[in-house]
């Protein structure tokens, strides 16, 4: 058993009797999918624990990469330390690290590391030192083919989670976990919608795979539309006529069974769905 680091397999557990409310917990679940998420989950998880920071990162490959690093006093501190671990490459000396990914499954688990103890002495003088930090709690697991992890600080100021607090944490773990996941699947989902609209290339490529096997010209008349170019637009692109261009928009229409740019729009987007989910996009 490595002396530093203590790690708890997360199981339901009823709400600690000096829980902070739920209070805050509806409005992280209403933050779903938005810019301030992260903000607003920080806020929770120091009213819970006390932490001066949080990270929440993915791991490829042993290597985490940090997606949001927050500090509780509104400061870049926690973005700094972030940067340090990364440009240090210290993940190959935090223990914990390694375990986190030797372990990860859809049962989130809970590591807690006191980082006066930390098991790498150079990781405990240089990075942990330097950085004045005193305890770190890690919650992480798998969603879908991806390894999450929440990381929670406190600095030698704050001092060690107590023993109520690391309660609280599993508890909190518990319901934010899945939150962060969902966030992220959100947002991915709504960047790649946005680039399968902004990007005439992906649009080009979703069209050729439609089993409604659109010939060439139809299907290059309809990426254009789907781009937003114009009737004139699309005619200069492709450099014919704006007639011909009305004629294969009439031809597509038919062939599609529809009769607005806005049936369009939502044939690309069943179509788009469609071939995403077969790992095509």
């Amino acid at each position: 058993m490595i002396s530093d680091l203590h790690s708890t397999r997360l199981k339901a557990a009823p709400l600690p009797a000096q829980a902070t409310p739920l209070d805050g917990f509806g409005h992280l679940v209403t933050a779903i999918g938005d810019p301030d998420f992260e903000r607003k989950l920080a806020g929770f998880v120091e009213g819970i624990c006390g932490a001066d920071q949080l990270y929440l990162f993915n791991v490829d490959k042993y290597e985490p990469h940090v997606r949001s690093a927050l500090s509780s006093d509104g400061s870049d501190s926690a973005a700094s330390i972030a940067k340090a671990y990364a440009a240090g490459r210290w993940w190959r000396f935090d223990s914990a690290m390694g375990k986190m990914c030797d372990e990860a499954s859809l049962a989130p688990r809970l590591y807690q590391t006191d980082m006066m103890q930390a098991s790498s002495d150079r990781l405990r003088s240089t990075l942990y030192g330097r950085m004045h930090l005193r305890d770190r709690i890690m919650v992480c697991g798998r969603a879908a083919d991806d390894v999450i992890g929440i990381s929670m600080l406190r600095s030698v100021e704050r001092g060690p989670f107590g023993s109520d607090q690391r309660a609280q944490v599993e508890w909190m773990a518990q319901l934010a976990f899945p939150l962060v996941a969902k966030h992220w699947a959100t947002v991915n989902r709504d960047r790649q919608l946005s680039r399968a609209l902004t990007h005439l290339p992906d649009i080009e490529r979703c069209i050729a795979l439609a089993p409604e096997a659109l010939p060439p010209r139809e299907a290059a008349v309809c990426a254009r539309y789907l781009y937003g170019q114009s009737t004139d637009g699309v005619a200069a692109d492709l450099a014919i006529g704006r007639e011909t261009v009305v004629t294969y928009r009439k031809r597509l229409y038919d062939r599609l069974g529809i009769g607005s740019h806005r049936e369009l729009l939502l044939w690309y987007l069943n179509l788009y769905g469609s071939v995403r989910s077969r790992g095509h996009m």
